[in-house]
């Protein structure tokens, strides 16, 4: 499956998560749950609002909202992938 890529400019990397996951889903980001309830948007915006200085090693976060785990690179590229059903099989 492919999954969208997003480059942050502006409002934030947490706009673009939502905005990602709401596309993916076919519905309005306001449907889904508040981000903050898996991560701090404010300081994930923080983590990615400049351009990785030079000589500093690439940064990723990683994080599971509303079902995906969210990918966000140093460059602010959001990415998506559906979690699929991860329990294990009864006996």
């Amino acid at each position: 499956m492919n999954t969208p890529t997003r480059q942050a400019v502006d409002p934030g990397v947490s706009h673009l998560v939502v905005e990602a996951v709401a596309e993916t889903e076919g519905v309005s980001p306001l449907e889904l749950p508040p981000l903050y309830g898996c991560i701090d948007p404010e300081a994930l915006d923080r983590l990615f609002e400049r351009p990785s200085a030079a000589g500093r090693s690439e940064m990723e976060v990683e994080f599971g909202y509303d079902g995906y785990r969210v990918t966000v690179s140093d460059h602010g590229v959001v990415s998506i992938e559906a979690l699929g059903d991860e329990r294990p099989p009864e006996e």
